[in-house]
């Protein structure tokens, strides 16, 4: 169809057009208001997604992709409960979709219910053991839980992974400092140096309140 194209293109005001003129001529094809709630989420009018998608779960109430859309939509808005709840349905109607999984585990950390999220992340890493953003994530959920010996494994675990990934090096310099383990802290301290100062800084600053 004319607008997948010219979503490919990035040409999401073309697309969306001739995706609204597929509406009108098929308005009971879920697919057609799948596709508009995807093109609405690309150019980050979430609002507008929401309500696409809503119409596509009208028509097909267990389209796997329209409840992932959607709570990616209210995941952006901050939305976490509902968030939660879409991504929910979606790994319940397609259980081996991580995009789903890990999207469940990311809604409830940020939303602070970080149980549900240590379990989201755990079922998510025995789908795909490998996954280095699932171990991150999971380890920062043990930690919200001040659970600092069960996140360490985890966070060590996406470092590994991906040893120049700022991000990580940051959340296992914290965890290193909150198990009383210093000088590890200012090793990852040193390595961040070399790769993003202002996390480097963050963590500097962290080891020093900590002392």
């Amino acid at each position: 169809p004319l607008g997948v194209s010219l979503g490919r293109l990035k040409q999401y005001p073309e697309a969306v057009a001739a995706a609204e003129a597929a509406i009108r001529l098929e308005p009971d094809d879920a697919s057609y208001r799948l596709h508009h709630c995807d093109l609405e989420l690309a150019m980050s009018k979430y609002q507008q997604a929401i309500a696409a998608c809503g119409e596509a779960l009208r028509l097909a109430p267990d389209m796997t992709a329209a409840h992932r859309m959607l709570g990616s939509a209210y995941l952006a808005l901050e939305q976490y409960d509902q968030a939660a709840g879409a991504y929910r349905r979606c790994a319940q109607l397609s259980p081996d979709d991580t995009e789903c999984r890990g999207g469940l585990g990311r809604a409830q950390y940020l939303d602070y219910d970080f149980e549900d999220a240590i379990a989201a992340f755990e079922q998510l890493l025995r789908l795909h053991p490998d996954d280095h953003a699932a171990s991150n994530w999971l380890g920062r959920s043990y930690q919200g839980l001040d659970r600092h010996e069960d996140a360490l494994p985890h966070l060590q675990a996406a470092v590994a992974a991906q040893p120049d990934n700022a991000a990580y090096l940051l959340d296992l310099g914290i965890v290193l400092v909150d198990l009383g383990k210093t000088e590890e802290a200012m090793e990852v301290q040193r390595r961040l140096a070399s790769l993003d100062s202002k996390r480097a800084a963050n963590l500097e600053t962290y080891v020093d309140n900590a002392r």
